[in-house]
């Protein structure tokens, strides 16, 4: 009876254990793997631009995001019109839990910048941009004026949320607080995944 009592004993705080440790989840980190692309918008009177995003799991509900602003002179965004892809220092997303937003299940994510602060360019067309210490210039047609693009890039860490339908990526509007999470997804700010270029 009394090796029974210590069995029920050393069983009840097993399952006293068992019970506290949270049930396994899928990595929702996994589910934003890919490359995703803005819509083409006009920049200025000479230049198109599009929002690109390289999302790549880096374990432990991380995701390492690479950002850039590919820059065209057509509209549309076409291969055939990209001038320069200006890239942004990397960034890291922690996954802090979910929220309900409109009867969605949406992703709350701390950033937190891991680059150096400084944009970089790939040049898609030999004299179109030409640089200083602290700016790229940019060139339409390889004219004289150019329109001028800050190297330096703020980086400030920050709550946000993501939102996948599918494959569009939503994002939260800024919010002036970044050390509060925003409360609602912008509607019309969204990235497709697309097969990478």
């Amino acid at each position: 009876m009394r090796h029974l009592a210590h069995l029920t004993s050393v069983l009840a705080i097993a399952l006293a254990a068992c019970a506290q440790t949270p049930s396994a989840t899928p990595d929702r980190a996994a589910a934003y793997t890919g490359h995703f692309e803005s819509g083409c918008q006009q920049l200025g009177e000479a230049f198109y631009t599009r929002d690109v995003a390289d999302l790549i799991p880096a374990g432990g509900g991380k995701v390492n995001a690479r950002y850039a602003k590919a820059i065209h002179d057509a509209d549309g965004c076409g291969p055939a019109s990209l001038v320069v892809v200006f890239h942004l220092p990397t960034v890291q997303w922690t996954f802090d839990g979910t929220t309900q937003y409109q009867g969605r299940t949406v992703d709350r994510i701390q950033t937190q910048p891991t680059g150096n602060g400084q944009l970089t360019a790939s040049s898609a067309r030999p004299g179109w941009l030409s640089e200083t210490p602290t700016q790229f210039m940019l060139h339409h047609n390889g004219g004289a004026k150019g329109l001028p693009v800050d190297k330096a890039v703020e980086q400030l860490p920050s709550k946000e949320l993501r939102y996948l339908d599918g494959d569009r990526l939503y994002t939260s509007a800024l919010d002036s607080d970044p050390n509060t999470y925003p409360s609602a997804l912008s509607p019309d700010d969204y990235l497709e995944r697309k097969p990478a270029p």
